[in-house]
């Protein structure tokens, strides 16, 4: 018989993957540590902590790099790895940026977060997704499901970015993962313009009855329920009921000897 597995084996085997790649990270504690991605990863030892000034050969997804990251990346990310910084974005000037020796400082291009606390929301993604997004960009997508197997919510995240990921992939470099990026941005705006023509077109108007009328002075209100004009021409309705008819309000107000305070 072989060894027993350790409880520590048996959990990891249960929450998450190993990755084929180093990955590191700079905190600096700015952010929950108990709902920190990369603090959970490091828990399991997904990652390791790197010191302030200690370098990183590989590429850091940081907001102050200038290039995007893409799959020419693939090779550096293969031998040296991901670091990722786990900092606040309401307190980025806080960070000593000079001092943290970057390797190969990239940017992401668009995706869509999936976390609970960002659902939805564009470039808001945390440590763990940053991570499994430039894996899977440079085409490492087993490494890229293996660090978000250790979140129950995990998979959504290539479920919603499944178009823009496959699209990224294609790229042989950055200027084409940026046109590709504007390429998307347009076409969902296009969409989105479409839709709320097709919203617009799609209301109801057969029931809509006439505006600014006192309902029980329409003597002609049963027109709009059939559409038919037995009683009367439709068109005549507003003549009935408006303001304008001194005669027919005089009349009224005396038999029920009540002021009529309906506006026009």
């Amino acid at each position: 018989m072989g060894k027993p597995r350790s409880r520590q084996q048996k959990q990891q085997r249960v929450e998450g993957g190993r990755c084929g790649v180093p990955l590191a990270m700079w905190d600096f504690e700015q952010c929950n540590p108990d709902a920190c991605s990369g603090r959970r990863l490091h828990r399991r030892n997904a990652l390791r902590l790197l010191k302030l000034r200690e370098p990183f050969p590989g590429v850091v997804l940081t907001p102050t790099a200038v290039e995007t990251l893409s799959p020419a990346d693939s090779r550096i990310i293969g031998e040296f790895g991901v670091a990722v910084v786990d900092c606040s974005w309401n307190q980025l000037d806080a960070v000593p940026w000079r001092q943290m020796r970057m390797g190969a400082p990239r940017l992401l291009p668009l995706l869509i977060a999936a976390n609970p606390v960002n659902y939805g929301r564009p470039q808001e993604l945390n440590c763990a997704e940053a991570f499994a997004a430039a894996l899977a960009i440079v085409g490492r997508m087993d490494d890229a499901r293996a660090v978000m197997s250790y979140f129950s919510w995990g998979e959504s995240f290539f479920d919603i970015n499944a178009e823009l990921l496959e699209g990224y992939q294609r790229c042989r470099n950055a200027t084409e993962v940026l046109d590709f990026q504007e390429q998307n941005v347009a076409a969902e705006r296009e969409r989105n313009t479409l839709q709320k023509e097709m919203d617009f077109n799609d209301v109801d108007l057969s029931d809509v009855g006439p505006l600014n009328v006192k309902k029980g002075k329409l003597k002609g209100r049963h027109l709009w329920d059939n559409g038919t004009e037995e009683d009367g021409d439709v068109s005549g309705v507003e003549d009935d009921s408006g303001c304008d008819d001194d005669n027919s309000e005089e009349g009224e107000n005396e038999e029920d000897g009540t002021a009529d305070e309906e506006e026009c």
